[in-house]
């Protein structure tokens, strides 16, 4: 996976490549404070977003991809059932 969250998926001979689409959308990783349970010292925070705006999406057309799809939801879940209904 990349800092923007891009990764692709191989399933069946196919490859599928996915992109989390958001504003500036913060990562959630760093440490959990065992006192209260919150979120601390976001590693990365304003670095590695976890997301891309979609005027920065490589999915496009004219990029060779075809059939593109803006989805809610776990991608893995959608990649899943469109192998599936391929059967």
């Amino acid at each position: 996976m990349s800092d923007t969250g891009r990764f692709w998926v191989m399933a069946k001979g196919r490859k599928f490549l996915v992109e989390p689409i958001g504003p500036e959308r913060p990562a959630d990783w760093g440490s959990i404070d065992p006192a209260t349970g919150q979120l601390m010292n976001k590693k990365g925070h304003g670095k590695h977003i976890g997301a891309i705006n979609a005027a920065e999406s490589v999915i496009k057309p004219e990029n060779g991809f075809k059939d593109i799809v803006q989805i809610t939801g776990s991608p893995l879940s959608y990649i899943e059932g469109k192998l599936l209904d391929n059967l």
